[in-house]
């Protein structure tokens, strides 16, 4: 299962429990308060994620980074 999300704008979007596993791509994607809790995805993703990920979801109150499990 795969899906690209190349530059998506996921603004502010609650992505929670969602399916991102495969070959998914979020390259050059908007995340500014998107919310990614419980959501798997491979580990050079989430890195990925990490350095551009901001804000905080306004629905849920969770921060993007932490939502990531971001260090």
């Amino acid at each position: 299962m795969c899906c690209l999300f190349l530059q998506a704008n996921l603004s502010n979007a609650n992505l929670e429990g969602a399916l991102a596993t495969g070959n998914t791509s979020f390259r050059g994607s908007i995340i500014t308060g998107a919310d990614f809790t419980d959501v798997p995805l491979r580990e050079d993703q989430r890195e990925y994620l990490c350095k551009v990920a901001d804000g905080v979801n306004p629905t849920t109150g969770n921060a993007t980074r932490e939502t990531l499990l971001c260090n």
